[in-house]
């Protein structure tokens, strides 16, 4: 019997290499397109992110007057371009020279006291509307038509950030007292977000300077207002850890997806392109049992299919370790895995594909057409990413144990601690394993017989 599985096994392999579809998702996709798209998005998003924080952002100020050393700070500091820089001598600015859109979240309480969502700095209450009671001390209101003309300034990318002092501003810098402020960004925008962020942080900045210069002149020392002051930061976690966190975001969604996508189009040429060839029928008359004809198939599927799963494991682990790092201007990065580790995850990874290949196979022969069979195979694709999205974005720390009774979840775990160099104990993985070996062999055999299925073989 195992000649004829192997005869049957060896056909199936020879017929995949001679097609091109099999070939690129066996090969082009993993080893090419899919590191090309994991790398393209961070290093753009990166390469952007050191580009605009070398920009220029073009800031408006509106309402009250404008310290004039907040003008110079920001000038000199913070990389900044005011626009209305005549009230830092004092003169109020021009509503012309403001622009306004989206208003950040938080309020502002009455005489710069409570405050909602914003940020004390220093003397200024940063990040949101003026709150109902404040009165005159409310940073400056705009009309619908200064509301428009702001929103559009701010869109078409003239100025970066609107910030909106009280009207009494020059009143309360005097009296050294909290400045309401508005600040006003366009959300859509990632200069005027990032103009956002590098605002509020200089006005902090500024802020703490204008405190200590302020308890200086009282002869108060600075620490009187920093009760803790935090000397530093350390990161205790081990770069190997690290390194596999990362991966465990990404190498579970690529193995589960990848069971289906790397063996599919064999699966369906293996009994649907037969089909439509007419020669299943012609197949399963030869004097050969049903089992060796299902086995020779279902392991050509299933050596594919891992064929695949690796070549994407290993470019894309090999991207992300080594490539990304260096185009990022980063040290290379390892991950330390236990050789009994590492031999856990290959059963897994084995028996998910033999699960997701004899389902695959059994869809085939119940397909009418190749058509048919395609559209059957981009809904299991469908159902296995669904949960993997949701693990590459959820913070699963504590798992039921029952969990691991699931097909799908449980190799999206079991994967993910592996990587992560965290097991979760032997009862998880003896359920894991033995709830893929159930679930394949009932695949298996639900597809044998459909094999001894005429009305299936048969149906057009």
């Amino acid at each position: 019997m195992w000649s004829k599985i192997r005869a049957v096994w060896s056909r199936e392999l020879l017929d995949t290499v001679r097609d091109k579809r099999t070939l690129y998702m066996m090969i082009l996709l993993p080893i090419v397109i899919m590191p090309v798209i994991m790398m393209v998005g961070p290093v753009v998003m990166v390469r952007q992110q050191e580009a605009l924080q070398e920009e220029t952002a073009v800031v408006a100020f509106h309402g009250g007057s404008v310290p004039a050393e907040l003008v110079a700070f920001l000038e000199t500091a913070g990389g900044f371009a005011v626009e209305g820089a005549a009230a830092a001598e004092g003169t109020a600015t021009a509503e012309g020279a403001a622009t306004a859109a989206s208003v950040g979240a938080g309020s502002v309480g009455a005489g710069g006291g409570a405050v909602d969502g914003g940020t004390v700095a220093g003397g200024a209450v940063v990040g949101g509307t003026a709150g109902a009671g404040v009165g005159a001390r409310a940073a400056g209101d705009f009309s619908g038509e200064d509301l428009a003309r702001w929103r559009e300034r701010l869109a078409g990318g003239e100025i970066h950030l609107v910030v909106s002092l009280s009207e009494d501003a020059a009143g309360l810098w005097a009296a050294e007292e909290p400045i309401p402020v508005e600040l006003l960004y366009y959300g859509s925008s990632n200069r005027s977000a990032m103009a956002l962020q590098r605002f509020e942080a200089m006005l902090q900045a500024f802020g703490a300077q204008v405190g200590a210069a302020r308890l200086a002149q009282r002869g108060l020392p600075p620490e009187l207002v920093q009760p803790f002051q935090v000397t530093g930061t350390r990161d205790v976690t081990p770069r190997e850890q690290m390194a596999g966190r990362m991966l465990g975001m990404f190498v579970p969604f690529f193995i589960v997806v990848w069971a289906v996508m790397g063996g599919m189009y064999t699966a369906i040429d293996a009994a649907a392109g037969e089909k439509e060839r007419n020669s299943l029928e012609t197949l399963v008359m030869v004097p050969a049992p049903t089992p060796a004809l299902v086995l020779g198939k279902f392991l050509a599927v299933m050596t594919v299919t891992l064929v695949a799963v690796m070549l994407l494991i290993g470019s894309s682990v090999g991207s992300m370790l080594y490539i990304m790092p260096k185009l990022l201007g980063a040290e290379a990065m390892t991950v330390s895995v236990q050789a009994g580790h590492m031999a856990l995850l290959f059963v897994v990874m084995a028996l998910f594909v033999a699960l997701t290949s004899a389902v695959e196979l059994g869809l085939s022969v119940y397909s009418k057409s190749y058509r048919e069979a395609q559209a059957y195979m981009t809904a299991l694709a469908f159902l296995v990413m669904l949960p993997s999205m949701y693990l590459m974005f959820a913070e699963t720390e504590a798992v039921a144990v029952w969990t691991y009774l699931v097909p799908v979840l449980n190799v999206l775990f079991i994967v993910r601690d592996v990587l992560e160099g965290s097991l979760p104990g032997a009862a998880p993985v003896l359920l894991t394993l033995g709830s893929l070996v159930a679930t394949a062999g009932a695949a298996l055999w639900g597809t044998q017989r459909a094999f001894r299925n005429e009305r299936v073989i048969f149906r057009t």
